[in-house]
């Protein structure tokens, strides 16, 4: 009874949902709930990704992922936190999870040419060096300029015994 008309619906509808034949859609609900947050909630979300982002550059990358986890909770569908969720992954050394996140962050936004040299990186570090170079074209197609992705497709190239398209 005290809670605002939108939330009650906004509830109702995910519950009935849930129930719907079609399987959970628990993340759509997320994103619904998300959409019905008050701004000072969704500046809290951008504080808390902010803190996230601190403490990964400062190497603390248990409390970084617990802290990006945090976030997704809240916002599943926040391109820069899915995103450096996955460079987060790549940093550990677990090249399969950062492709998982990175793909999710370019769901969300595909025209970001950053995420796709990180999709790269990760795709070559999992040894698919063949996606790994259409990420870099991706890259490269969505920045022209962007000199990281050339320098890392010519490595790629060369690394697949392409270097005649380096």
């Amino acid at each position: 009874r005290g809670q605002p008309l939108h939330v009650v619906l906004m509830e109702t509808l995910c519950v009935q949902t849930e129930s719907a034949p079609f399987g959970s859609i628990d993340q759509e609900c997320r994103s619904l709930k998300m959409s019905f947050l008050p701004p000072r909630s969704k500046n809290n979300i951008q504080q808390l990704l902010q803190q996230a982002v601190e403490l990964h550059s400062s190497g603390q990358m248990d409390a970084a992922y617990a802290a990006y986890r945090k976030v997704i909770s809240l916002d599943p569908r926040n391109f820069d936190c899915l995103h450096l969720m996955g460079v987060l992954q790549a940093q550990q050394g677990h090249p399969k999870r950062a492709i998982e996140w990175i793909q999710k962050a370019i769901a969300v936004y595909e025209d970001h040419p950053a995420a796709h040299a990180n999709l790269a990186n990760a795709l070559r570090d999992a040894g698919r060096i063949d996606d790994a170079i259409q990420a870099c074209h991706k890259a490269i197609a969505l920045e022209p300029n962007y000199a990281k992705s050339h320098a890392n497709l010519g490595l790629l190239l060369l690394q697949s015994n392409k270097s005649a398209a380096a």
